[in-house]
């Protein structure tokens, strides 16, 4: 019998700068530190939306370009607490004109964890959190991001294994 082995995920250096740009319109608060563990490379923040719906609150820049061998397929893991209202979190493209991979997240009473897949870590422009609720501001906490090359499956896995 053969089977096909998952994807591995392997961990890189951040894709973006650890603190977040607040956009005018939104509010943006550190978050304390005891949010996290000490392993993260994100700084925590607490943010509210403006009231308009798909109105960006927060912008994490990239940071220099990939290096060559992080530049393949990439995960952008995030830890996210949405309390009120529903929040998008998605990459944009290098020209900021379109989102790459952009997943919504709505209220509830713990942190979720999202996947933004991109094809491509090179042609990923800034991380964004921006609102997605039709019926005024959403509050955010954003604990912690981490990215992962996304390393191919093994198509050799056998079992049993040949001798």
């Amino acid at each position: 019998m053969t089977k096909t082995s998952e994807p591995r995920l392997r961990p890189i250096s951040s894709l973006f700068v650890p603190s977040a740009q607040v956009v005018p319109g939104a509010s943006l608060v550190q978050a304390s530190s005891t949010d996290v563990d000490s392993t993260s490379q994100t700084e925590p923040i607490i943010i509210r939306t403006a009231e308009q719906q798909w109105a960006y609150a927060a912008i994490y820049d990239r940071t220099a370009p990939c290096e060559t061998a992080d530049c393949g397929p990439t995960v952008v893991r995030i830890l996210a607490e949405v309390t009120t209202g529903v929040v998008g979190l998605g990459c944009l493209n290098t020209s900021q004109s379109e989102f790459l991979h952009e997943e919504f997240v709505p209220s509830s009473p713990r942190p979720v964890t999202v996947e933004l897949v991109l094809g491509d870590a090179g042609a990923s422009g800034p991380l964004v959190v921006r609102n997605a609720s039709p019926n005024g501001a959403s509050d955010a906490r954003i604990l912690d991001i981490c990215c992962f090359a996304l390393d191919p499956a093994s198509d050799n896995y056998r079992e049993p294994p040949l001798s």
